[in-house]
């Protein structure tokens, strides 16, 4: 019990919102294996036998009267009527949920428990409590975000979940290193001087320092951008900070503008809205600690798998890749339809929420290829065609080097520590103009030319590559990049490994480019399953499976599989008396 009597009650609710297999007594028909989940917003409880919000129960947290804890047994109780009794996996859980529960029921609920603790309760309020043993008004806060712990870590910085202090809801902070943006700052201006493009580049600490520029700020905080409505809007910083505002009107549109070429992942975010996206909120600078705050939707379950290790990884049962797969297309159909490409599909960039729902995240690597579906294009339109301009298309420059001299990032165009082969072929196989377009509301338009994304997960034609098979095709489909990657997440998600190994970068590049796809012998799959993969998988872009020909794939249309057993729970055991060792 030491465990859970240790956590508090905030982390005891985000505890909940992750879920948890149970059992549920049914009163004449013994127990029945369920999935138990808190709703994001905090307000109702539900449950299936599977995760899935379409055919879950439901009781509404505000109508409880009765909540009531015996040992791994948690009852609850609502005026509607609803009652429902889950047997949790151990003491410790049903503590946990019993102390999440009691301080989101009414202050009126009756909490019958053998804790002195519960029995005697006060109204609740989270920024009175503590994270991790620390009080939350000791914490960082990022004007109306309190940061607690630390949730995920990535080359330009940390994830961590916050609490808002306004809606009193979780989300997920990406905490940017300044000093990282301001190298992807000369590589931009590098990018639009080799193509052409006329110079917007600026210097970052001009722009976020709100000297004047249209950025508000108060107390040395700045907020960029405010997801709601896509617009500049107020700022200041939690728990006090002194400051004066400056230019609004005009000026907003000018902060606007550059933050988009700054920063494009947050450029494409703050138009983005689907159940299968997640969703973006704000960002701030804090000038202080030369970072810049992204703050996005928390998804409570998570990565649905990790993809560290090339192979090895414990797979997916194919019904729940089918699940995966079925959002993830829907998701990108949504992406490209706003002509956006992600070129960073992968498992570690799809997270699941409670209910089983799949959402696409992770837009540094995301690229606008055209305006959205029903919006016109300014002039100059963007050229589709290879070399339809007059110009062979120019490449990216180097953008950082690892410590043995190799690339490390966007590769493209020229450079010292490229083969004179791999620049003159890529010239030559170049497809897409160098021009880029802004369109009526503001969008801007550029070219897919360089190679980013995780090269386990990279289409060939992005492969920095001699020879990379059909290059020229990318112009004419760019989405299709999306489509290699959705292959070689499921080939990863069912198999536990990339369809293609190899021990450095650039073997990975080659093997992408030349071998041949085999399938592992284990586990077997279903021949629609297979017959997916081998199309997702084409190496020739213009051959590859289409996402509208995925979504009428026969595999995802219908479920061949047959269905997949619950594994079985330690408690299944000791309900029907055969011992605590028992699984």
């Amino acid at each position: 019990m030491s465990a859970s009597r240790n956590r508090s009650p905030i982390e005891c609710v985000k505890e909940m919102l992750g879920g948890t297999r149970v059992l549920r007594r049914r009163r004449f028909l013994g127990v029945s294996s369920m999935w138990l989940w808190l709703s994001p917003g905090m307000e109702t409880l539900h449950w299936s036998a599977e995760p899935n919000p379409i055919d879950a129960e439901v009781i509404v947290l505000n109508h409880v009267n009765r909540l009531k804890a015996t040992d791994r047994e948690v009852m609850i109780k609502s005026l509607d009527g609803v009652r429902a009794n889950f047997i949790l996996s151990s003491v410790d859980a049903a503590y946990t949920w019993l102390l999440g529960l009691a301080c989101l029921v009414p202050l009126g609920a009756s909490v019958e428990s053998r804790y002195r603790a519960l029995q005697t309760r006060n109204q609740y309020d989270p920024l009175t409590d503590q994270w991790d043993g620390t009080p939350l008004v000791k914490c960082k806060r990022v004007r109306d975000y309190v940061l607690l712990g630390t949730i995920g870590r990535g080359s330009f910085g940390k994830v961590k979940i916050a609490l808002s202090s306004t809606d009193r809801q979780f989300y997920a902070v990406k905490v940017l290193v300044k000093q990282a943006l301001r190298k992807q700052l000369r590589v931009t201006a590098f990018e639009q001087k080799a193509s052409g493009e006329p110079s917007r580049a600026v210097n970052l600490d001009d722009v976020v320092a709100g000297g004047g520029d249209g950025t508000v700020r108060q107390g040395g905080l700045s907020l960029l951008a405010d997801g709601s409505n896509g617009a500049v809007g107020d700022s200041g910083v939690g728990g006090g900070g002194s400051g004066s505002r400056s230019g609004r009107g005009s000026a907003s549109s000018k902060t606007d503008e550059l933050i988009t070429d700054l920063i494009p992942e947050i450029a494409i975010m703050r138009t983005l809205h689907h159940r299968n996206v997640v969703e973006f909120k704000a960002v701030f600078n804090d000038e202080s600690s030369d970072r810049v705050y992204i703050v996005v939707e928390y998804v409570s379950r998570g990565s649905i798998m990790s993809s560290a290790r090339l192979q090895g990884t414990p797979p997916l049962t194919e019904t729940r890749c089918r699940e995966v797969c079925r959002d993830v297309l829907a998701g990108l159909a949504y992406l490209h339809g706003q002509g956006v490409v992600h070129r960073d599909i992968k498992p570690d960039n799809l997270l699941h929420c409670a209910d089983g729902t799949v959402k696409i995240s992770d837009f540094g690597a995301a690229h606008l290829v055209r305006p959205p579906v029903g919006q016109p294009q300014s002039t100059p339109p963007v050229s589709m065609d290879a070399g339809a301009d007059g110009s062979g298309g120019a490449g990216a420059p180097p953008a950082g080097s690892s410590a043995n001299g190799q690339p490390a990032g966007p590769v493209g165009g020229s450079g010292s520590f490229r083969d004179p082969t791999i620049v003159a072929e890529s010239s030559a196989h170049s497809s897409l103009s160098p021009c880029a377009a802004t369109t009526p509301s503001g969008h801007r338009v550029t070219p897919l030319r360089e190679m980013v994304g995780t090269p386990a997960f990279t289409a060939p034609e992005l492969c920095l590559f001699r020879r990379p098979p059909a290059r020229e095709a990318v112009a004419a489909d760019p989405f299709a990049v999306d489509m290699w990657s959705v292959g070689a997440t499921l080939f990863y998600m069912v198999f536990g490994q990339a369809p293609f190994l190899a021990s450095s970068v650039y073997d990975m590049y080659e093997a992408v480019c030349t071998q041949e796809l085999q399938l592992p012998s284990s586990p077997t799959v279903s021949p629609c399953m297979e017959h997916l993969l081998r199309r997702l998988l084409e190496k020739d872009p213009s051959t590859r499976l289409t996402l509208p020909e995925a979504l009428q794939s026969p595999w995802l249309v219908e479920d061949t599989a047959a269905p997949e057993p619950t594994p079985p729970l330690p408690i299944l055991a000791r309900v029907f008396g055969r011992g605590d060792n028992a699984r």
